[in-house]
């Protein structure tokens, strides 16, 4: 599929980018490569999202869940299911977007026909799609998982974007929406600024850019990252920085700061525009 990509075989959407990305956790050995991308996710507080190293990762692409027991449902992109060496096991749920915007449903008019009184409740909580997803995470009901979800497992919500900076207002308004549901779980409300989270693709370019994180990984993971990376970049997302190397040596620009260079500078005179007459006496027209 990624050579499809590159060769302009198949559509650049969101959900080709999300599998690409997101499928290096099932592919790839070295899970510090995937991890350093989630790694580099950010809070409202600018706090990091501290994950330790991974012995063992799932992912499970466009799963569906509800909320309170009712029969509406969201699809998220992804779920992935982390456990680091000591057993501990996390769940994030990923949204990813790149071109287009929140999939927000005014007054929870969201999937499906109503099938049940629940959804009266439900419709309550529905509208919001990152706010859906955080409770959803925390005390949603999930389809299809072959694993369930388990009452001590850490849970998060990962928002992936192309901006360069995070979209607070998006964030903002998610927590916002949290706080006014009522919640039948864990109080969802606590700990929504703390675990809803922000990353760019961008980041995962320059994680990839890193040499140093592929030399552990076979000439097969390296080709499929190095593609990975050329995808990217072919999308536009990467960070740029300041190249200084086409900068001119110092010496160029010496001359200005020499002594007496602006001494010796003359002046021009008066401008003189095209419809100047000269008023002196038996002065004649100039062509």
């Amino acid at each position: 599929m990624l050579a499809a990509e590159l060769h302009g075989k198949v559509a650049a959407n969101e959900d080709i980018l999300t599998s690409h990305v997101f499928s290096i956790f099932r592919y790839i050995s070295d899970l510090s490569i995937p991890l350093a991308f989630l790694s580099c996710a950010r809070n409202l507080h600018n706090q990091a999202l501290s994950l330790d190293s991974l012995a063992e990762a799932e992912v499970v692409f466009w799963p569906r869940f509800s909320l309170r027991g009712g029969s509406r449902w969201r699809e998220a992109d992804a779920l992935l299911r982390l456990t680091d060496a000591q057993g501990r096991r996390v769940a994030v749920v990923v949204e990813a977007k790149c071109h287009s915007g929140l999939s927000n449903v005014p007054g929870g008019g969201v999937g499906g026909e109503e099938k049940s009184p629940e959804d009266d409740l439900a419709r309550s909580t529905f509208g919001h799609q990152l706010a859906d997803e955080f409770c959803g995470i925390k005390c949603g009901d999930w389809q299809g998982l072959e694993h369930p979800l388990k009452p001590g497992e850490a849970r998060f919500l990962i928002y992936v974007t192309q901006h360069y900076e995070m979209p607070r207002p998006e964030l903002e308004e998610a927590v916002t929406e949290i706080t006014k549901r009522p919640c039948q779980g864990p109080d969802c409300r606590l700990h929504a600024e703390n675990s809803i989270y922000w990353v760019s693709w961008r980041d995962l370019h320059g994680v990839l850019s890193q040499g140093n994180r592929l030399k552990y990984c076979n000439h097969g993971q390296g080709r499929l990252l190095g593609d990975l990376r050329q995808v990217l970049e072919a999308r536009g997302l990467m960070r740029y920085s300041l190249s200084l190397s086409r900068l001119a040596t110092p010496g160029a620009y010496e001359r200005i700061c020499q002594y007496g260079f602006w001494s010796r500078l003359v002046s021009v005179g008066t401008y003189e525009g095209p419809f100047h007459q000269d008023s002196t006496p038996g002065a004649q027209a100039k062509c």
